[in-house]
């Protein structure tokens, strides 16, 4: 898999790709489950608008027009986030190596772990598991799925 350019310069300018139905979505965004207790943990110690300052952080239950719009694209948001860099749209394994990967340059034991999680090939092995832990955690918590 290849690794995509992720520096402020790699979101081209114009409209993003993006259904009529989630016409005002922003360029740049992260969906994400909000009631997931370790994705909002990670997203807050990932620190992405610190490095991303446009970037939009989205709870996906807050979201139900871009879910649907997803959807409508095949992603399936109870099985990933998804990262929106202008035209670069990731998901899954994918978007998780791409949060790690504009991270790695953070100092000592956190910048190499992340630089190490943001390679494709561990992310795609990791990601399904940290994918089945969240459903688990969320149904041990009572919590429905984004709808």
């Amino acid at each position: 898999m290849p690794r995509h350019s992720l520096t402020p310069d790699a979101s081209p300018p114009g409209p993003s790709k993006t259904s009529d139905a989630a016409s005002c979505v922003p360029q740049s965004y992260l969906l994400y489950d909000g009631e997931c207790p370790i994705c909002t943990r990670y997203i807050a110690w990932s620190a992405l608008r610190r490095i991303r300052p446009e970037l939009m952080i989205i709870d996906a239950r807050q979201a139900p027009e871009q879910v649907a719009a997803l959807r409508a694209e095949g992603i399936e948001i109870n099985d990933s986030m998804v990262l929106q860099l202008g035209a670069l749209r990731l998901s899954g394994a994918q978007a998780f190596a791409a949060i790690n990967q504009l991270n790695h340059q953070r100092p000592g034991f956190t910048g190499a772990l992340l630089s190490w999680l943001g390679r494709p090939a561990v992310a795609q092995r990791l990601y399904p598991l940290l994918a089945l832990g969240r459903r688990l955690l969320l149904a041990l918590l009572g919590r429905q799925k984004i709808r």
